[in-house]
């Protein structure tokens, strides 16, 4: 016992019965805080003790495995007995796991010998299955693995494991890799257990490698494609500037000429001059719908079009097109009819200006390519399945009907491309440019329509757009009713204005002053920003026509330094005046504090419009022109828009995405921060524009917003701005960003 149980020594008497022997010794062994529940825990025991008939076999705090038995014998005397089943126990645990486990298991004992190997090991090693029988060392199993097996590279990592004296004390830290003959891998483990012996486990992670150089190549992948989006983000970028720079170079000239044109139109001129002068002017206005038609389609291109949603009635519509139409058409001998039912009487909600254009490009295309017989323009509308989201929506169905030359149908397919038509003679006969149907195919998709096709040679053509449109109930009729019976705000339009032109180009300083003196107007003109400081400060000026791009100082610029002034002028309307007619200038016109713009060459209607506007008396104006910063603040988060970037990608790649979108987010922080120091604070633009369209395309609306104004002002010079924008877009990060990711789980829980 006192071998089994040294612990006891002391503790056991002579003479004592078994219970007895057993309440001393927890006694000893054990706090007793309860005497009564002790008691009846020793004498529970006792009374299991008397029951056994079976050995017991438990483990001792030292972790050695007695197997215990009692023999009761009929005067009531016991007698116990212990065996100390240590190795046994062991050895029984070790043949379970190499049974039940993935790996390959050799057992050597505490000599270096071979005990056992489990079936797992011949499949790794097949061609050392001899070596698995009593009498081989595990050096002997080291080198038949090598030579057999591994890769000859590995020769100097299985040297060194032959090198070590046995038995060994000290198996290997950590997992050893080595790489078999035919490309796979295998790892090493070793283990020695409580008697000395040692257990070495190998296990094939030739699956594992592949997919953790799979999982590289991705990586690699994700990174060239996050790389290759950049630099295509950058392209965009560049395109957008070029477009926008090609704008204003072509526009500021015609403004000229469409400006002289329009005037030379006003004076009295021989009938010859009056034919060369329409001529001119009908050319210009084609020339300047081809500029229009390239912004339209970039637009389209970058997801910057965005849709009204006004009431409006199409037979309205349609009348007004037939009738700009009709003396065209009628001088080349071609009929043109309208033909509607009652229901496009109704009224319905949607973009008017949009659909206007598709059935301009429709009509224009019909009357370009139909010589003789008619063109029809038919319009009506059909129920939508059941389901619709609107339950008032209907599909309505325009059709463009001609006895035009046709199209084949194998080139069907190619006429709603960009820049293709479906003959390249067609360029030659009747010019154009291939934009027109692809605009029109885009922007029927951005509705939620379609445009189709059906034509033959020499049989003519119907093209067909479908569009579903909500109907406005009677109630909603009756309140726009009432809207419109209310009377329309006054303005003091009796007095002429005295207005205040920064404008650089002598040309165009000639026809905005013409259009204003012939309507009444004064003007006083500056060839720069910083003379239009100059100017307000000596003179009184009811508005400010303010051209973009001059030297000294540009527009956006003297707008700022205005605003900031805190002078009795600081809140004059100031309306820009610019040849870049895209969407994001005109934001960013605004973002500088200016109030509206006018787009080169100046329409005059639309010039005389824009005054009527902001024409106001002086105390209404003061209470309704923002100030510098007076832009309403964006939402945080755009849910609509992240709606359509999960339909448009899927939930599945939108987490994908995200995490290369807060990784990307987090470098450009970084360079923005890096680039504080900068020498020349226009180093600042190009990660602001790259967060720009990641904010912008992730429905992160205020970060977009702050990072369209930090490029703003990066570009204009203005550092101390810059500054300050760039501290406060990295708070708003902080603070947006999760949005993003909890709109997504959101999403993955929905």
């Amino acid at each position: 016992v006192r071998g089994v149980f040294p612990e006891h020594e002391g503790v056991l008497r002579r003479g004592w019965s078994y219970l007895e022997n057993m309440q001393n010794y927890f006694r000893t062994n054990a706090e007793i805080t309860d005497p009564k529940l002790f008691e009846e825990t020793v004498a529970a025991g006792i009374e299991r003790h008397r029951m056994m008939r079976d050995p017991s076999l438990f483990q001792k705090r030292n972790g050695r495995w007695l197997n215990s038995r009692i023999y009761w014998f009929s005067d009531g005397s016991c007698l116990k007995t212990w065996q100390d089943v240590t190795r046994q126990h062991s050895k029984s645990n070790t043949d379970l796991f190499m049974e039940g486990t993935d790996r390959g298991v050799v057992l050597f004992d505490n000599d270096g010998h071979f005990e056992k190997a489990n079936r797992i090991m011949g499949d790794i090693f097949p061609r050392a299955v001899d070596l698995f029988h009593p009498g081989t060392t595990y050096f002997d199993h080291l080198r038949a693995y090598a030579e057999t097996t591994l890769a000859a590279h590995e020769a100097e990592t299985m040297a060194r494991l032959l090198n070590r004296p046995f038995p060994i004390r000290t198996p290997l830290a950590r997992p050893l890799q080595l790489r078999k003959a035919d490309g796979g891998w295998v790892e090493l483990r070793e283990r020695v257990l409580f008697d000395g012996y040692l257990q070495t486990l190998w296990l094939d992670i030739s699956t594992a490698k592949a997919l953790e150089k799979s999982n590289a190549d991705l990586d690699r992948l994700v990174h060239e494609l996050r790389e290759a989006r950049q630099t295509a983000e950058a392209a965009s970028a560049a395109k957008s500037a070029f477009l926008a720079t090609m704008s204003h170079e072509i526009r500021t000239p015609m403004n000229g000429v469409l400006g002289m044109l329009g005037l030379l139109r006003t004076v009295q001129l021989p009938a010859e001059a009056v034919d060369y002068a329409e001529t001119a002017h009908q050319s210009a206005t084609a020339l300047l719908g081809i500029i229009d038609d390239v912004l339209d389609i970039t637009k389209l291109e970058a997801g910057r079009v965005t849709l009204e949603s006004v009431p409006f009635r199409p037979s309205e519509l349609l009348r007004s097109i037939v009738a700009m139409f009709a003396p065209r058409v009628a001088e080349r001998g071609v009929a043109l009819r309208l033909q509607t039912d009652a229901s496009l009487e109704c009224v319905y909600q949607g973009d008017p200006t949009r659909l206007r254009q598709i059935l301009v490009n429709l009509v224009g295309n019909a009357v370009k390519f139909t010589p003789a017989g008619e063109i029809t323009l038919c319009g009506y509308t059909e129920a939508l399945a059941e389901g619709a989201v609107e339950p008032d929506s209907v599909r309505l169905v325009l059709e463009v009907r001609d006895t035009g030359i046709g199209i084949p149908l194998e080139q069907q397919g190619l006429i709603f491309d960009r820049f293709t038509q479906s003959d390249q003679s067609i360029t030659r006969r009747f010019g154009g440019t291939g934009l027109g149907l692809a605009i029109t195919r885009e922007l029927a998709q951005l509705m939620g329509g379609y445009v189709s096709l059906s034509s033959a040679p020499g049989e003519g053509s119907i093209f067909t757009v479908a569009l579903p449109l909500p109907r406005l109930s009677e109630a909603a009729l009756a309140a726009l009713a009432k809207q419109a019976a209310q009377p329309p705000a006054t303005f003091d339009l009796n007095r002429p204005l005295t207005i205040l032109l920064a404008e650089d180009n002598e040309i165009n300083q000639r026809v905005v002053i013409a259009l204003l003196r012939k309507a009444g107007h004064s003007v006083f003109c500056v060839p720069s920003g910083r003379g239009a400081l100059e100017a307000l400060e000596e003179h009184s000026f009811d508005l400010v026509l303010m051209d973009i791009h001059m030297p000294e100082m540009d527009g956006l610029q003297a707008t700022r330094l205005i605003r900031a002034s805190h002078q009795p002028w600081a809140r004059i309307p100031i309306i820009a005046l610019t040849a870049d007619a895209l969407d994001e200038s005109r934001q960013t016109h605004l973002a500088a504090g200016m109030n509206d713009t006018l787009a080169k060459p100046i329409d005059r209607e639309k010039l005389l419009q824009t005054l009527q506007r902001w024409a106001e008396k002086p105390d209404k104006a003061r209470e309704t022109i923002p100030e510098s910063a007076a832009e309403p603040e964006p939402e945080r988060f755009d849910h609509r828009r992240f709606d359509e970037l999960v339909d448009t990608v899927g939930l599945e790649a939108l987490t994908d995405l995200i995490d290369s979108v807060m990784v990307a987010v987090t470098d450009r922080l970084v360079d923005l921060e890096r680039l504080k120091d900068a020498a020349d604070v226009k180093e600042i633009h190009a990660p602001a524009h790259q967060l720009i369209s990641l904010f912008g395309n992730f429905a992160l609306t205020r970060l977009h917003h702050q990072a369209r104004r930090l490029a703003n002002a990066s570009l204009a010079g203005n550092r101390s701005e810059a500054l300050t924008l760039i501290d406060r877009l990295a708070q708003e990060a902080e603070d947006d960003l999760p949005l993003l990711t909890a709109a997504t789980s959101a999403a993955l829980v929905a």
